[in-house]
């Protein structure tokens, strides 16, 4: 069967929104391991169709592509991902490049608190390589994920198991750098069936979504270095609440500064001490 004609066959079975139809391409590259425009005029044996078919079934059910190719692309690399791991989204790469603006020579040593897919801690370590990495996650399972995506990419960080900054305090680890981008949705808040794949751990927060931001920032003094600075990738609802929930925990110790993704959300903080 030529690819064209599998294509479109599969084409009938979806809504044709953009989104889905460029799924089911990237399924189609994915196997077939070239361009989708080749794919098209390729004749597929029937084994590769049969996986494709699979793969685009598991697809149209619900499950997100890049749990279907355990590949998940972040700035400039790939990342292996799977359902132990939140799916890197764009925000935090905008949050990431606001991060490294503030990295100067001052800044030696960084942790990514709740780690996930190490793509944050990975990232920091392959551009300023000469900085001392630090990645958190209470999930085990996270944290071998991340020890993957380690190894992969041959980078040299450090990966701590337990709860925020706990592994910090109980190591007596001094930091100059926070970054995070933890659970941050409501825990009533209704959600696309493809994010129900995705870790519960990694995605709900009490406290209506501030829990984690609460604990970090009543924990903060315990591990930053003076003139530390923290960066949070925030929820698109959440700037009022997060500015009054630093104002009551740190008080006029800081200057907070928010900032808008390439939608026009505050989706990022940063936080300088004095």
């Amino acid at each position: 069967m030529l690819g064209r004609d599998l294509f479109l066959n599969i084409k009938k079975v979806i809504n044709e929104n953009d989104d889905e139809v460029s799924a089911i391409k990237i399924l189609f590259s994915f196997v077939l391991k070239k361009d989708f425009a080749l794919c098209l005029d390729t004749e597929i044996n029937e084994i590769d169709a049969g996986i494709i078919k699979n793969y685009c079934s598991e697809y149209i059910k619900g499950k997100p592509v890049q749990y279907i190719t355990k590949e998940s692309y972040f700035l400039d690399d790939v990342f292996y991902v799977d359902e132990r791991v939140l799916i890197p989204r764009f925000a935090t790469e905008e949050v990431l490049l606001k991060a490294f603006e503030n990295i100067d020579d001052h800044i030696n040593t960084i942790v990514d608190i709740g780690c996930g897919s190490g793509v944050i801690a990975l990232t920091v370590k392959k551009t300023f390589p000469n900085k001392r990495v630090i990645a958190t996650d209470i999930s085990d399972k996270a944290l071998e994920v991340a020890q993957i995506n380690k190894e992969r990419l041959d980078l040299d960080i450090e990966l701590l198991q337990g709860n925020l900054l706990t592994p910090l305090i109980e190591n007596n680890i001094k930091v100059d750098m926070i970054i995070s981008n933890p659970p941050y949705i409501n825990e009533n808040y209704p959600l696309d069936k493809r994010v129900k794949y995705e870790p519960s751990l990694a995605l709900f927060a009490g406290d209506g979504g501030l829990a984690f931001y609460r604990d970090i920032l009543e924990n903060c003094s315990k591990v930053l270095n003076p003139k530390g600075i923290i960066v949070f990738e925030i929820g698109y609802d959440q700037k009022e609440r997060i500015a009054n929930l630093i104002s009551e925990v740190l008080g006029n110790k800081v200057k907070c500064s928010f900032f808008e993704d390439l939608d026009g959300n505050d989706r990022m903080v940063v936080i300088k001490f004095a």
